[in-house]
Formats: structure tokens, sequence, C-alpha cells
């Protein structure tokens, strides 16, 4: 499970850099070497400074946006699991449901921390990932596996709703 959950923020991580250089950084690049042309001659530190500021595997911000996507994906799984005890326990949960919401964050939070922040354990499969073969199998794999979990999030309120 460990390696599993690590493999996905691994996926996310190179999927939101590949995203952001392609779709971020190049173009505003190319739009200001056009309105200020001594840029074209900084190219090369403008990327290394993107790099360190986004992709850094320590501190970048695609490491939070990833860790943001990964806890939304288990917030969503834990309130899938605690909705369908609470209809198998026939419980009403509409009085408590800040409990119910805090108890599934809480867990989430719990979860990540221990699978992926503690002692950067992270940082040690980001390593070993390195070394692997990747493709954009991968990618999608990644995608289809978090619009799975939030369908199936979406369809079970729906469900529990009606």
């Amino acid at each position: 499970m460990i390696r599993f959950w690590n493999y996905l923020f691994y996926a996310h991580w190179r999927l939101l850099n590949g995203l952001g250089s392609k779709l971020i950084q190049q173009p505003i690049q190319s739009i200001l070497s056009v309105f200020f042309p001594k840029i074209k001659k900084k190219k090369k530190e403008i990327k290394r400074g993107y790099s360190t500021a986004v992709e850094d595997p320590k501190q970048g911000l695609n490491l939070g946006f990833s860790f943001q996507l990964l806890f939304v994906t288990t917030t969503i799984v834990y309130g899938i699991i605690c909705l369908y005890i609470t209809v198998l326990l026939d419980y009403k949960i509409r009085k408590d449901f800040v409990f119910f919401l805090i108890g599934t964050l809480g867990l989430a939070y719990l979860s990540n921390y221990l699978l992926l922040w503690r002692e950067d354990r992270y940082l040690k499969y980001f390593k070993i990932f390195e070394n692997e073969s990747f493709s954009r199998i991968h990618y999608l794999n990644v995608i289809l596996f978090h619009l799975s979990i939030w369908t199936f999030g979406i369809l079970s309120v729906y469900w529990w709703c009606w």
C-alpha cells in the first residue's frame, strides 16, 4: 500500500511538472520574450528558477498540489466508507454531519501523513521511481484512478440522498 500510494504521488508530481512546463512556463516565456528581447539571453536562468520554485521535489509548488489531490481522493474514499457504514447501521448523519466531515478529513490527513510525509518517505520512493521506466500510460492510469473514485463518490452521495 505504501509503495502504491507513493507511486500515485510520484505520478501526480511528474504529470504536474510536465503540464506546468508545457502549458505555463513555455508560453509565458515566449510571450515575455516578444516584449522583452533581453529575456531570450537568460532562458536557462529562467528555466532553472522555474524548476527550483515549482518542480523541486523537496519544496516545490507541484509537491503541494500533488498532496492536495491525493488528500481530496483519500477524503472521498473515507467519506464513501463512512457513508456506507452509516447506511448499513441505519444511522442518520444529518445532525452529526460536522463530526462526520471532521472524522473523514482527519482520517485522510493521517493516512496521507503516515504513507507519504513521515520521515520524508516520499523522497526515498522518488529515487526508486526515477530509475524505472515511465510512460504516458502511467499518467492515464493515475487520471482514471482519480476519476473513478470521484465518480463513485458522487454517485454514492446521489444514491444515498435519493
